[in-house]
């Protein structure tokens, strides 16, 4: 433990006495527990993620910037108070004038929202229609997608399925083969990794929503 509990519990009475206890114990850094070692490990983990994950973000981010500068008018100070349905009128002018589209003429809201949400459209597809076998072993009434099943499900195949253009690539459609294979190399790694998935996503929400707490 590397906190001073002693001297917060006994020796810290009041103000003038709390400035002289110090909130670590000197051979923490020096002896740290098993427990340290793993919660810094853990956290560590949890650090590397995110920071892999803002790097893999920050691409499409700066396209989606350069998109509403440079095609919408759309400055950084200006999404703060403009409405979506500003946003999407000027998109619509601007299908109008460069064709984003080329299936549709004239686009509108609607088909806007579906390009946008057409992953999480699928997802819901796939649960709607029972595609995905969310029954745990045992209790067939009940159901469970976690969020490290719709991970694994939405790297196997809703981000094989769509190409640089966002369309479904006809050879995802007709290979079965290599979708039997994604799921069976996913599954052996996420049994392997099961115990380190399991802290790890503990350690995930919790920081995550720690705030609201």
């Amino acid at each position: 433990d590397a906190l001073n509990w002693h001297g917060l519990l006994f020796e810290c009475k009041d103000e003038t006495s709390c400035r002289n206890v110090s909130l670590l114990r000197a051979d923490a850094l020096s002896m740290p527990s098993p427990f340290l070692k793993l919660f810094v490990g853990v956290f560590s983990l949890y650090w590397l993620w995110m920071l892999l994950h803002f790097f893999w973000d920050m691409r499409s981010l700066l396209e989606m910037r350069a998109f509403y500068r440079d095609k919408l008018y759309i400055v950084d100070a200006d999404l703060q108070v403009i409405s979506w349905d500003v946003v999407v009128q000027r998109i619509v002018e601007l299908q109008a004038t460069s064709r984003l589209c080329i299936v549709k003429d004239q686009l509108t809201a609607h088909d806007i929202a579906n390009r946008i949400l057409r992953k999480e459209n699928f997802m819901v597809a796939f649960v709607n229609r029972g595609l995905l076998p969310l029954e745990l072993p045992g209790l067939t009434s009940l159901n469970m997608l976690t969020k490290t099943l719709e991970w694994n499900v939405s790297f196997c195949i809703l981000e094989a399925m769509f190409d640089s253009e966002f369309r479904i690539r006809q050879s995802f459609a007709q290979d079965t083969r290599g979708l039997r294979r994604r799921f069976v190399a996913v599954g052996l790694l996420n049994l392997l990794l099961s115990p380190f998935i399991a802290a790890f996503m503990l350690v995930f929400f919790f920081l995550k929503h720690a705030e609201e707490f």
